[in-house]
């Protein structure tokens, strides 16, 4: 007799992406989990995967009934474009800047659309205009912005999923 063991796979969907410098705190939990519908949150950065204060506040800040992780942008790339990727879990992805959206995109990770909430006040302040009274833009984050767009991603300008969006164009 042989004993055949069949391991039920999570699969991985996109339910949001949102660059974020805050990563979680009040707007990510009482309103972006919900309206996104996700029920795992992935912080993709490397700039956090290095900074170990900055991950402490993820695992102290994070929701204890969703699923939270810290993870390069390669090794998100590798769990959204895996073999796991599919649609039974809803991931909401969260990034600090557009280069890390960019590398994403560039990465192989299908996506049309994404979110910016808090952007440019967590460093590069004296490089950076601010445009809006949550992001602040560099030069090299409004390039970014315009290769995303080159690739067909939109992006928004969005604080709360109530606030009306705001298309990142007028900025570039």
């Amino acid at each position: 007799m042989y004993l055949i063991l069949i391991q039920e796979e999570c699969t991985l969907a996109i339910a949001l992406i949102r660059i974020d410098d805050r990563l979680i705190h009040g707007q990510i939990t009482t309103k972006w989990i919900s309206h996104a519908n996700a029920n795992r949150i992935m912080i993709a950065s490397d700039r956090v995967v290095n900074d170990k204060v900055r991950k402490s506040v993820v695992e102290l800040t994070a929701p204890k009934n969703i699923k939270t992780e810290v993870v390069t942008v390669a090794d998100a790339i590798e769990k959204l474009t895996g073999p796991l990727a599919g649609d039974s879990t809803r991931v909401f992805v969260i990034t600090t800047g557009p280069d890390e959206v960019l590398a994403l995109k560039e990465g192989g990770v299908k996506f049309e659309h994404f979110v910016i909430g808090n952007m440019g006040a967590m460093g590069k302040t004296d490089q950076a205009t601010k445009v809006t009274k949550s992001v602040m833009l560099t030069d090299e984050d409004r390039a970014d912005f315009k290769r995303l767009q080159e690739l067909g991603v939109k992006c928004e300008i969005r604080v709360v999923p109530q606030d009306r969006p705001t298309d990142i164009t007028r900025y570039l």
